[in-house]
């Protein structure tokens, strides 16, 4: 997601859980693209921006997923400007807190939604032609679920990768998991 960052992964199942907070999502996001000050973090959240701004992201500060990346005096305060510490962020391997894990996709899928209707109001989106949604269920082993998970996760990083490479910001969430109810198939 960010130029000369680098894709990393959550170890720490703390940094995943401040992740549950759809608005700690998209402050993320945001520092992923380019570093801001909470002044210019306002400015693009826009009407989504939370009265309690810092809050949000001192806790992003404290989890270890953003950091200070240069001071400036300003009328004689110290202003902050704030930078992700990594392109972009994966899902841990063995959180067990199924809460979080809700949570953060449904932050996800919120900000996802969120973006589409923007880009719908804005005119990105004009027809089905501009965007890809999709919803698909197989059946398959444990081992090829594993070589896709793969797959998808390698694909994501490539596409991280390319980012600054032209002027269109491409939004993209993806999830992959075993469903519950194998007979749902059938």
């Amino acid at each position: 997601m960010c130029n000369n960052l680098q894709e990393t992964k959550m170890l720490d199942p703390t940094q995943f859980a401040v992740l549950g907070s759809p608005i700690r999502q998209r402050i993320l996001e945001i520092l992923c693209m380019r570093q801001r000050n909470v002044a210019g973090l306002t400015r693009d959240l826009g009407a989504e921006a939370p009265l309690n701004l810092y809050y949000h992201v001192n806790k992003l500060v404290e989890a270890g997923l953003v950091t200070v990346v240069r001071t400036k005096q300003c009328r004689g305060a110290v202003e902050k400007f704030y930078r992700a510490v990594a392109g972009g962020f994966s899902t841990p391997r063995g959180v067990r807190g199924q809460g979080d894990l809700v949570d953060v996709a449904a932050a996800s899928a919120d900000n996802a939604i969120r973006d589409l209707a923007t880009a719908l109001e804005t005119g990105e989106v004009r027809s089905v032609e501009d965007l890809l949604l999709s919803r698909v269920i197989v059946r398959t082993s444990p081992e090829r679920f594993t070589e896709l998970r793969r797959e998808l996760e390698a694909w994501l990083h490539k596409l991280a990768a390319a980012n600054g490479e032209g002027e269109v910001e491409v939004a993209t969430m993806a999830m992959l998991f075993p469903r519950a109810g194998r007979d749902r198939l059938q």
